[in-house]
């Protein structure tokens, strides 16, 4: 036990900077450097005490910190083909136009279905303000209502939609962009 203890303190620099000169990481040739001490004192009856022990130490701690560098090197690999494989995923996901198309068809009828529960002036004045760019006024003559009771009519029918719609409001926003207006107009 005393020897070890001697052999332990007089190498232990020896081997972490060693190790350091491989891995450049400190606390893994800290940790390189214990794993070589504890089979140093897992195998010491196996150690040729008349050999040099300098030169094997380092030996072990080269070897260590190979097959540290070689799991590094493995584990590179694969995050990397993990990663690309990930980035080719979400590629095809996202630029896959059936899902677009489910997604849309899927919003168009419930957006269809809640239209249809509203009274017929106010889902008439709403499609005149939202998808005809009406104003106000102009709703308010053809309908021959006041503009407040155009403006409690599209309310109205907003509060609906957002209460039917709501589950869709990522989609929605996505037609939004994509021009809600033109597919709307195609579907109708």
């Amino acid at each position: 036990m005393k020897a070890f203890e001697e052999i332990y303190l007089k190498f232990l620099h020896k081997v972490v900077y060693f190790a350091y000169q491989y891995l450049s990481d400190m606390n893994q040739s800290k940790c390189v450097a214990h794993d070589v001490f504890l089979s140093l004192w897992e195998n010491r009856s196996l150690i040729d005490v008349n050999g040099n022990l300098q030169s094997y130490i380092l030996t072990m701690t080269r070897n260590k910190c190979v097959n540290i560098l070689k799991h590094n090197l493995v584990k590179a690999k694969y995050n990397s083909s993990t990663e690309n494989a990930t980035r080719n995923i979400n590629y095809e996901a996202l630029s896959d136009k059936s899902a677009d198309l489910l997604l849309t068809n899927e919003f168009m009828a419930k957006f269809h279905y809640a239209l249809s529960m509203l009274p017929e002036k106010t889902r008439e004045a709403f499609l005149m303000s939202r998808f005809k760019r009406f104003s106000y006024e102009d709703i308010s003559r053809q309908q021959s209502v006041s503009v407040k009771n155009v403006e409690y009519r599209i309310m109205q029918a907003l509060k609906l939609l957002r209460k039917e719609l709501k589950d869709f409001l990522p989609v929605a926003l996505g037609l939004l962009t994509a021009s809600l207006y033109s597919i709307y107009r195609i579907i109708i």
